[in-house]
This record gives structure tokens, sequence and C-alpha cells, in this order.
């Protein structure tokens, strides 16, 4: 379980969000969606361990960070791939799986990288491939600790439709592993699809919904009546 408890975020005087709170299950899939500046990114980076809550509690399985190890339980994949150009796919795995001290022998990791569709590309240097390739390289990456926890930062910028197939395929996958999944993306349909629980991040009007009650039409015109609500 990942709970957040009356947690805000400020900085200097700006606050972000106020009094959030949010609570998913294992098997949860949760899309974020939110105005520009709503503090998306935000809010997975503080859920991460890598900005502080201003105020509030966040608990991991009935532990608050404090008290819990969140290396390689939590993984991240942000805006930035964080991948070494000059070395291959294979051998980034290799470096990640040394960071994190995994014992994953090489037909692991090659085993790993035919599952994201990158078999044929294994010694090849990540400067040379595409934005979709990079993408499928860096989801690989983070979920190579087998994180119970995955944030995923936009997860569909820039990929075609068969690298968002095999996305989405994949988050599927997650879900019925048990993981707790929270996205953000701007695309409203991708978004809806993916998830069974949607929460609409919004200065004092944070929602959260179970998909199995809302139509997609209703859903989205919750989501705009929001935008247009922010920008008065």
């Amino acid at each position: 379980m990942l709970e957040l408890i009356k947690v805000s975020k400020q900085f200097g005087y700006f606050q972000v969000w106020n009094n959030l709170n949010l609570s998913l299950q294992p098997g949860d899939v949760c899309t974020v969606f939110g105005r520009n500046g709503a503090g998306k990114t935000t809010l997975l980076k503080c859920i991460a361990g890598l900005s502080k809550f201003s105020s509030g509690k966040i608990s991991y399985f009935g532990a608050n960070r404090a008290e819990r190890r969140l290396h390689g339980r939590v993984g991240y994949l942000g805006h930035a791939a964080m991948l070494y150009g000059d070395l291959s796919a294979l051998e980034n795995l290799f470096f990640i799986a040394r960071l994190y001290k995994l014992k994953k022998n090489k037909a692991e990791l090659l085993t790993a990288l035919v599952d994201s569709g990158l078999g044929e590309w294994t010694q090849i240097p990540v400067k040379t491939f595409s934005r979709g390739m990079i993408q499928r390289l860096a989801l690989c990456k983070t979920l190579l600790t087998e994180p119970e926890i995955i944030l995923l930062d936009e997860p569909f910028t820039g990929l075609d439709e068969s690298a968002i197939h095999h996305t989405e395929k994949l988050i599927a996958e997650l879900q019925t592993k048990s993981r707790i999944v929270i996205l953000v993306t701007h695309d409203l349909a991708l978004g809806y699809k993916a998830a069974n629980r949607l929460f609409i991040l919004s200065p004092g009007q944070n929602k959260m919904l179970n998909k199995a009650e809302i139509s997609y039409d209703i859903f989205r015109s919750l989501v705009l009546e929001s935008y247009e609500k922010e920008s008065l």
C-alpha cells in the first residue's frame, strides 16, 4: 500500500499543492492529470524520495520513508532517460545491475532487452537510438530492480503507435503482478485507458476517481473543467 496523508509542497512562498491525500493498493494503476505547473512531476519526485514534502506523511506498505529503505523498491522514470550514450544497451543494464548489486547474468539482461523490443540492438551504442528506443531502454532499466512502486512521467511522449502499444502492455503486466503504478500524461485517452484509478491534481479540488464508475466522456469533462477553474 502507498499512502499520502495531508502532504504539502512549497517552494519558497509558492504553494505547489496543499493537504494532498492519496491511497493506492497493490495492483492499482493511477494516472495523474493536471495543467502545466500543477505539480505532477514534483509529486512523483517526492514519492520517489528525490524531493522532500514540506509537510505531511507518506507511507510505503505500512512504514514511513524514514523507516523504509527505498533503494530499488521504487522505480522512477523521469523526463531524462539517464542512459550512457557511448555504452550499448546491454552495457547500460550491466552498469545498473552492478550499481544496485543485482544478481543478474548476461542471459537475464538480454532477455529483458528482448522483452523490451530491443533484441536486435543490444550491442549498439545508445547514442544512435531513436526516441522510442531510448524510452524502451529507460523503462527496461527502471524495472530492472523489480520495484514494487513504479513512477512514470510522460511515458508515452514521442512514441510511435507500436511503442505506445508496447508500453500499455507492459503497464497491464505490472498490474497483474500487483505492482503499484503511478503515471503522468497529458494524453487523456491514453491515461484513462491505462489506469483503474484517475487522479485530477488541481489546487483545492484534487479528485480521485475509479474508472469503473465513470465513463471517458464524463471524466474528460471533469478534467477540462478543472483546467478552466484553475485558469480563472
